[in-house]
């Protein structure tokens, strides 16, 4: 990241018992935008998000990792997620994509989602 880049996370919240992040991102090169962020079973830590893909419908997976770069006490460490952004070519044409309320949004459905599959 350049200096300039910024991250901070703006809620972080349970949809039954996964741990949800929406994380708001502002780069001087895409400007403002969000990501957002579902822990996953135990049984898929370690797992890319790649071989995920064709089972999740909601959003298109772009992230697996912790956050513990993100140094937020709220969020547990070493605990696993899959996530999404909103910096893609289709966000700029549709600003209201990149906004925290969709996001979060978005990330309440991937949540459901992942609940529904046991992702």
């Amino acid at each position: 990241m350049y200096i300039e880049d910024t991250c901070k996370v703006k809620e972080v919240f349970k949809v039954g018992r996964r741990i949800c992040v929406v994380v708001e991102m502002d780069i001087s090169s895409v400007g403002k935008y969000h990501n957002g962020y579902v822990s996953v079973l135990k049984k898929n830590y370690g797992k890319h998000y790649s071989d995920f893909i064709d089972r999740i419908e909601t959003d298109e997976l772009t992230y697996s990792g912790n956050l513990d770069h993100f140094k937020d006490k709220r969020i547990p460490e070493k605990v696993w997620f899959f996530g999404f952004d909103s910096a893609h070519y289709w966000n700029k044409l549709h600003p209201e994509s990149k906004t925290f309320e969709s996001v979060k949004a978005r990330t309440i459905l991937l949540a459901k989602e992942m609940i529904k599959k046991r992702i």
